[in-house]
C-alpha cells in the first residue's frame, strides 16, 4: 500500500492509502487522527470563504477535513473548546450535531508548523448539503436587512455557560 510522491511511491504502515494520487501532506495530516478505515481519497470539498475543506473517503466512512483559518480565528484553543461544548450540549439534548474526530493523542485538532496550520476532522453527516447551497449569494443590497426577533437565533435558557 503506497502514496505517490513526485513519481515515487511511499509506504504507510499505519493506514492503507490505496489511491496513488493523494496529496502526501494531506495524508500525513489525516494519519494523525483516529479515523476508521483505509483512506481511498482526499478531495477538495465545497466553496467556503473561511476554512479550506476536504472530503475524506475511506472504506468505512466519509469525513470532513478542515484547515481552520487562523487569521480569522486566531484563538484555536477557545474556538475548538466552544465547538466541543456546543456539540456536547446538543448531543445531551438528543440533537444531531457535528461529531469531532479526535487525534490519536485525544485532542480535537492539531496545530503546528509541521502541518502548516490548524486542522480538524468531523464525521461526514450523510444526506446533508452545505450552507452555500441553501442561501443564494446576494447581488446587491441598498440597505441593511431589517432586524426582528423572529430572524434571530437564541439559545435556550438551559444553555451551559462557556
Amino acid at each position: 500500500v503506497a502514496v505517490k510522491t513526485g513519481g515515487n511511491l511511499r509506504h504507510n504502515r499505519k493506514r492503507g492509502f490505496h489511491m496513488t494520487d493523494i496529496d502526501p501532506k494531506l495524508a500525513a495530516i489525516v494519519d494523525q487522527f483516529a479515523i476508521d478505515g483505509d483512506v481511498k481519497g482526499i478531495t477538495a470539498y465545497g466553496d467556503g470563504h473561511i476554512n479550506v475543506t476536504f472530503l475524506i473517503n475511506t472504506d468505512q466512512h466519509r469525513y470532513i477535513l478542515q484547515k481552520m483559518n487562523t487569521d480569522i480565528f486566531p484563538d484555536t484553543v477557545h474556538l475548538m473548546r466552544n465547538i466541543e461544548l456546543v456539540t456536547a450540549y446538543l448531543r445531551s439534548k438528543n440533537q444531531e450535531t457535528l461529531d469531532i474526530v479526535p487525534t490519536k493523542d485525544g485532542a480535537s485538532y492539531i496545530e503546528n508548523e509541521e502541518v502548516d496550520g490548524a486542522w480538524r476532522i468531523y464525521k461526514f453527516i450523510e444526506g446533508t448539503i452545505g450552507p452555500t447551497n441553501l442561501v443564494p449569494t446576494p447581488t446587491c443590497s441598498a440597505s441593511p436587512a431589517p432586524r426582528s426577533a423572529s430572524s434571530r437565533t437564541s439559545w435556550p435558557a438551559s444553555t451551559p455557560p462557556s
